[in-house]
């Protein structure tokens, strides 16, 4: 009897890394293209000449946050339109976020 049963493997889990969100920009924000795709939790400053947010490197220790992406934003689609966070319990193990760079949002904790 053929019953056309194909097997598809699962997608792989995505990690969790928002724990709790308390605070967050209403409307969201427009991030400029990345270069490369941003999972949550990538801390992002305003530019003020661009008028929209950029996404800040792991290494760039002199740029202050203003908040963190609360979805992916994707390489080669354009600026994109957010959530933006200000307020939340962020899991250590998996956010994007340096310790360094949580500590400069005073509403941002690592748990």
């Amino acid at each position: 009897m053929e019953v056309g049963f194909q097997h598809i493997d699962a997608k792989p889990h995505e990690p969790i890394r928002i724990e709790q969100v308390f605070a967050e920009k209403p409307g969201g924000g427009v991030v400029a293209n990345p270069s490369e795709d941003l999972p949550p939790t990538t801390p992002v400053a305003f530019d003020e000449e661009a008028e929209q947010f950029k996404a800040i490197d792991k290494t760039d220790t002199t740029t202050i946050p203003d908040y963190v992406t609360g979805a992916w934003v994707y390489a080669g689609k354009g600026d994109q339109l957010v959530r933006l966070i200000n307020g939340a319990n962020l899991r250590k193990e998996t956010a994007v976020i340096t310790k360094e760079q949580a500590a400069l949002i005073p509403t941002i904790k690592l748990v």
